[in-house]
């Protein structure tokens, strides 16, 4: 599993805002993993795609933004 935590900094201002904590996973729901994948796997890890951030994930964004 792979969480992900973010901030932004107002560069003037000096304030910040934090993400909510998201998670994520090397694979979906249900999908198929070849074993040969699993025996090579980089210490026997499975890495994914990186997680994705929206605004919408930072509570009070626009206000942010927008000052």
């Amino acid at each position: 599993m792979k969480l992900l935590n973010a901030e932004l900094k107002n560069l003037i201002t000096g304030e910040y805002i934090y993400s909510e904590t998201k998670t994520g996973y090397a694979t979906y729901a249900n999908e198929m993993v070849y074993t040969a994948m699993l025996d090579n796997a980089k210490g026997k890890q499975l890495y994914g795609g990186t997680i994705s951030l929206y605004a919408d994930d930072f509570e009070g964004y626009w206000d942010f933004v927008n000052d």
